[in-house]
């Protein structure tokens, strides 16, 4: 993917349907998966969380190569249905 800066970056989104206590683990071995199987760029990870229970996972650190988590409950849909 090419950001709108011009940066190109691999996408990696996982959607969860349910509160996984490690989850940031997990995505953590995501991104050293991507890694070993060699790709150098950066990577930008999303968490979309689409659970019927509040969210209560752990959010992963924003830093460079973890995940940012995204509650779909807390997105106003009109804009993605515009």
């Amino acid at each position: 993917m090419r950001a709108t800066d011009g940066e190109e970056f691999l996408l990696h989104i996982e959607i969860a349907n349910n509160n996984v206590s490690n989850m940031p683990l997990r995505m953590l071995r995501y991104y050293t998966d991507i890694r070993l199987a060699g790709h150098q760029g950066p990577v930008r990870q999303f968490l979309i969380y689409i659970g019927t229970d509040r969210l209560t996972m752990r959010r992963a650190s924003t830093s460079r190569g973890c995940s940012t988590t995204v509650d779909m409950h807390q997105i106003d849909c009109t804009g993605l249905l515009a």
